[in-house]
């Protein structure tokens, strides 16, 4: 009987010990993702601005770009903006990504949904995340970095850029009211990781990785 009774104590302990999905404990911002009309036009723009080594990826029967921020290390962990086709949607930025120490999917759906806010948008790993004005979050839990497909583009570039790109510093998110994105962004990335508003009444959420992410208030309709 006492070890039975013990192995009951320790699967107990070992719930209790189990992290909260929500707040994220995050790892910091990875990469934008941005939609363009035309990929190679966009990869060869951002390729004579930043000095670094242009990726690609065949997606949907043309070419998805990756202009890497920093070096490629072995583990591919790097941050980056991909470019990708709008397929008839208007130029954005269509998702950001934040890495997570543990992502639990099911966990973190059950806590948004269960205090009104959306549940996931898609199937799979591509799924996102979508905030009161629908802007869309994407989460990965290491081993992420850039994607395993992309390689070296050969796409012929004037220059070798301007600048040297060190990482992502952070995102600025056009939110319709920060009275309603305020608490969806505190239940996420929790309230401690929120600062002051700033000079210009933006509010920034400091992440891992010195990343940060920021609302204002837009004026106007909110495109999603």
């Amino acid at each position: 009987m006492v070890p039975a009774a013990c192995g009951v104590l320790l699967a107990a302990a070992a719930v209790a010990q189990a992290p909260a999905a929500l707040p994220l404990q995050n790892l910091g911002l990875e990469h934008l993702d941005i939609i363009v009309p035309d990929t190679e036009v966009s990869a060869r723009f951002y390729a004579r601005i930043f000095r670094t080594v242009l990726h690609q990826q065949p997606l949907q029967g043309g070419l998805r770009y990756f202009v890497l921020l920093g070096d490629l290390p072995a583990d591919r962990q790097v941050g980056y903006v991909a470019i990708g086709a709008g397929q008839g949607r208007k130029p954005a930025i269509g998702h950001y990504c934040v890495l997570a120490k543990v992502y639990d999917r099911a966990g973190m759906g059950r806590v948004l949904e269960g205090a009104g806010f959306a549940g996931i948008r898609g199937t799979g790993g591509l799924g996102m995340w979508p905030d009161p004005d629908g802007l869309e979050l994407q989460l990965f839990q290491p081993p992420a970095g850039l994607v395993t497909a992309a390689v070296k583009s050969p796409l012929p570039v004037e220059g070798d850029g301007l600048v040297t790109p060190r990482g992502v510093d952070h995102v600025l998110l056009r939110v319709s009211s920060l009275d309603k994105s305020l608490p969806y962004y505190r239940m996420v990335y929790g309230a401690a990781a929120e600062r002051p508003r700033d000079a210009q009444g933006r509010v920034w959420f400091q992440l891992e990785n010195n990343t940060r992410i920021g609302l204002q208030a837009a004026h106007g309709r909110i495109p999603v």
